[in-house]
């Protein structure tokens, strides 16, 4: 089941970490070392800090498998002849839990290493794979996490480390509910793109999915649902399109059962879609919290997301849509461009 989509061509450049916290759930320690670019996220800037960046996932069942674009533009072994550059880190529970699987950089710098716990800790894997600074590549992981349990990577399709029978549940939980993106040098730097989430379960996006290409669609229509009022003009969606987000427009919903939708213009690159992923940004302006759904409609036949909740602090939240609601079968711009995406209020 796909769980998390993002390619980053929906941010735009900014450097705010208010921006960080609600696109990414939470940000490590240091998310003044990010810089976000159209179309990729920059991590680290020879700085004194520590950067990282992580995302809370909630998976079903005990594997996971992710892909992500990575591109090394610099990386200075430290002073004791350490790299200690995390890639990835998957973590037991939320930030802060205990490290099942990192993957790191060896003494080297060159070669890429699976963990079972944390940066220093026990080898499982290594890959023969050595990483050119300056070039793009394809990572993917599968991990079953158990006492017993087994890692695979893949570099661009191809197997390049796994090992089995190895403890990759070091916390004990037999699940991952972090993931941490990042650098554990002040002198590394690298871009990522195109990352991709998925666990085991369901009957679509239950195994690896290949070098991705996460593409973002804007509103271009208003939908049928105009309920919210406008902060200003006619046209709803010319209100949500931006990139990066803009506060200064927005649409209100202050009723229970008012709803918003739009309509998205996707282009077509031959490419086979594995799901969509609804983005919207959401702030209660009033004290205590407004419930809402998201909502994906086509050809009258809608599904809603999970109950949800606005707050006073901004917040982007996501809803995985694999399939079309209307004909249940695999999503095609065709369908995209007939279907409508929006929000109602339930509380």
């Amino acid at each position: 089941m796909l769980l998390f989509a993002e390619g980053f061509d929906g941010i735009g450049p900014t450097g705010t970490p208010e921006y960080e916290a609600y696109l990414f759930d939470y940000v490590a320690t240091s998310y003044c070392a990010f810089s976000t670019n159209y179309g990729r996220l920059d991590i680290g800037a020879q700085i004194s800090t520590l950067p990282s960046i992580g995302k809370i996932i909630s998976m079903s069942g005990s594997t996971l498998i992710m892909g992500i674009a990575i591109k090394r533009v610099s990386v200075v072994p430290l002073s004791d002849g350490h790299v200690y550059n995390e890639y990835l880190t998957f973590f037991s529970a939320g930030a802060g839990s205990t490290p099942q699987i990192t993957v790191t950089l060896d003494s080297t710098g060159t070669e890429l290493q699976i963990r079972g716990g944390d940066y220093n800790d026990t080898v499982l894997a290594t890959s023969a794979f050595n990483q050119v600074v300056g070039d793009w590549y394809y990572l993917e992981l599968k991990i079953v996490f158990n006492s017993s349990g087994s890692v695979e990577m893949k570099i661009d399709g191809s197997v390049v480390a796994s090992a089995t029978g190895v403890n990759t549940d070091i916390g004990e939980t037999g699940t991952c509910g972090y993931i941490e993106l990042g650098a554990n040098s002040s002198y590394h730097l690298e871009h990522i793109d195109d990352w991709y989430i998925c666990d085991a379960t369901g009957s679509y996006n239950n195994t690896y999915l290949g070098d991705v290409w996460v593409k973002v669609a804007v509103p271009t229509s208003d939908g049928v649902d105009q309920d919210f009022a406008y902060s200003t003009g006619s046209d709803g969606y010319a209100l949500v399109d931006e990139i990066p987000p803009a506060a200064a427009d927005y649409v209100v919903g202050d009723a229970v059962g008012e709803r918003f939708s739009v309509g998205v213009t996707a282009s077509d690159d031959g490419r086979s879609i594995f799901g969509i992923v609804v983005n919207q940004i959401d702030l209660n302006t009033d004290a205590g919290t407004r419930g809402f759904k998201q909502f994906v409609n086509n050809a009258a036949t809608e599904v809603q997301s999970a109950g949800k909740s606005a707050n006073i602090t901004p917040h982007r939240r996501s809803f995985v849509v694999e399939r079309d609601p209307d004909s249940g079968g695999a999503w095609t711009p065709a369908l995209i461009n007939s279907a409508e995406f929006g929000v109602e209020i339930t509380s």
